[in-house]
């Protein structure tokens, strides 16, 4: 069977995609149903640790799903924005698509 998802993170965490691949959240979230004692093993260590040690278990995650293949990565969004002069507070972010709450916008005098 071959179908299309996608995701994007919510926070910034590298925990927003690793548990997408969790054994236990087979199913739910891992959609491909995969299964790895390695890969669980590593992310079960990674979440019972503070954030800034991580990192190297998340690296480690990585390397494991690009050996195993559960998913074909294939769509990498691109967001371009157009944006009038008179538009203030714009700031693309990387994550946050709802920036809208900060923009404002200046009369043009004429």
């Amino acid at each position: 069977m071959i179908w299309s998802g996608a995701w994007i993170a919510d926070y910034p965490e590298g925990d927003n995609f690793a548990q997408l691949l969790y054994g236990p959240n087979a199913g739910q979230g891992n959609h491909a149903c995969y299964q790895s004692k390695t890969y669980d093993a590593l992310y079960t260590q990674a979440i019972h640790l503070p954030p800034q040690q991580r990192l190297p278990y998340y690296e480690k995650l990585n390397r494991q799903i690009e050996a195993d293949n559960p998913w074909i990565i294939h769509v990498t969004r691109i967001r371009n924005w157009l944006i009038q002069p008179q538009v203030q507070g714009f700031k693309a972010h990387p994550m946050m698509n709802t920036n809208w709450q900060y923009l404002d916008i200046t009369p043009i005098k004429k």
